[in-house]
């Protein structure tokens, strides 16, 4: 497989910018460059793209210099714009599966499945056996109705790639829109086996369960779609993640941060948070996942740097309004536990009972089993602030103050929103 590089001056030092990928200046079926303003980009897409385009204007026939700017469009989500310059990559060099296949994945993204059957189908002739061209073919025909013919690719699938949880997946959902529900059901079954913490496989099958009558199980599938809510296996796509390297988008840095800290890798995951504030820099939530990752790998001086940082962003005050809110709950709810406990007093913002006895440092180890379930059960924050900040009035930060932040401010919380 053809694999580009990025730099369009590597292209140009090759000898790739010329020749056999041109077309006639006078085809009348090469549609017009599309004109882009780039001015309201963050500034690691502004120049990733500018690029792409200087490099497209000083070799307008050329197929990989067009298809290089349509994908550096497609990979920030201006599909339209993408859709052109694939097209004319396409007319330029028809021979290429690339230029095919991504404008149909392109067509997707733009929730135009319809559109995207035709490139795909183009693709699949070059290339018959490229399975995620096979694979977005099939969810597209499943999306407009086309049902025997999707489930006939995705039967080829599953025999192509036995033990592919995602197209075990796809071919079950082919299955069940097919009334084969019993089928179905196996799919999803063997899929989830293949990939534990797949949620929308847990989903389907919970679904089909319920439809049959299987409660309990359902039930089971449902705990375990909630419990690895957005977790999917990755696809092999060489074709995809050509097109992710040109990705300058904080939120896609942020969303590799978040998987690399899911995986452990917090040192790699503090460099992909690193650049979404690169290219946005006003973006709080991605000085709040520092602060997380950074606490995690103890530097405490970045920790402190990232959180002035933030102090004064816009959208802070939401995000201190759902803290301030969140931590008035959880010390109401400790001190009522430790009025319960026999103490007899309840004073707001002082330590009671048992915790008297501790300063403020120690007392969090005896807090921390009744936030328990604010500090470590939900599975929506599993790099949520578990570390000290400045608290109010100068007084040093408890478990509220790191339970609150738990609940609402993670490094999740970017993709939420």
């Amino acid at each position: 497989m053809k694999v580009l590089p990025l730099a369009g001056s590597v292209l140009a030092s090759l000898g790739l910018l010329s020749g056999c990928n041109k077309k006639s200046p006078n085809s009348p079926s090469l549609p017009e460059t599309p004109q882009i303003v780039s001015t309201s980009f963050s500034p690691g897409v502004r120049e990733v793209i500018s690029s792409a385009a200087q490099l497209q204007k000083t070799n307008p026939l050329d197929a990989i210099a067009n298809g290089r700017l349509g994908m550096t469009l497609h990979v920030h989500d201006l599909y339209v714009l993408a859709d052109v310059c694939y097209q004319r990559a396409r007319i330029l060099d028809s021979k290429n599966c690339q230029w095919q296949y991504l404008q149909g994945v392109e067509r997707i993204a733009a929730g135009k499945p319809d559109t995207a059957i035709e490139p795909l189908r183009a693709a699949l002739t070059l290339k018959p056996d490229y399975s995620p061209a096979k694979r977005r073919l099939a969810a597209s025909l499943l999306a407009v109705g086309a049902r025997k013919e999707a489930l006939s690719l995705y039967s080829d699938l599953v025999r192509m790639n036995p033990s592919s949880s995602i197209d075990l997946y796809g071919n079950g959902k082919a299955q069940e829109a097919d009334s084969e529900l019993t089928s179905a059901i196996e799919s999803y079954r063997k899929a989830c086996q293949l990939f534990p913490s797949y949620s929308e496989a847990h989903f389907a099958l919970a679904q089909a369960l319920q439809r049959v009558g299987k409660t309990a199980e359902a039930e089971k599938s449902r705990a375990a779609f909630t419990k690895y809510k957005g977790i999917a296996p990755q696809e092999d796509d060489p074709y995809i993640n050509e097109l992710q390297k040109l990705n300058r988008s904080g939120a896609y840095f942020s969303q590799r941060g978040i998987l690399l800290a899911e995986q452990g890798s917090m040192q790699e995951a503090a460099s992909a948070f690193e650049q979404a504030v690169l290219s946005q820099p006003n973006e709080v939530h991605h000085h709040i996942n520092l602060i997380g990752v950074y606490s995690k790998l103890h530097q405490p001086e970045k920790v402190q740097f990232h959180y002035q940082r933030f102090q004064g962003l816009p959208g802070l005050g939401v995000v201190r309004g759902l803290f301030l809110r969140r931590r008035h709950v959880l010390r109401s709810q400790l001190l009522d536990a430790d009025h319960r406990a026999g103490t007899g007093h309840r004073q707001e913002g002082l330590p009671q009972g048992r915790f008297a006895q501790h300063d403020p440092v120690d007392r969090k180890h005896h807090r921390d089993d009744l936030l328990g379930p604010a500090l470590g059960s939900d599975q929506r924050t599993p790099l949520a602030f578990r570390f000290w900040l400045p608290g109010q009035n100068g007084r040093p930060a408890d478990s509220c103050d790191r339970a609150a932040l738990a609940h609402h401010v993670d490094v999740r919380a970017d993709a939420d929103h």
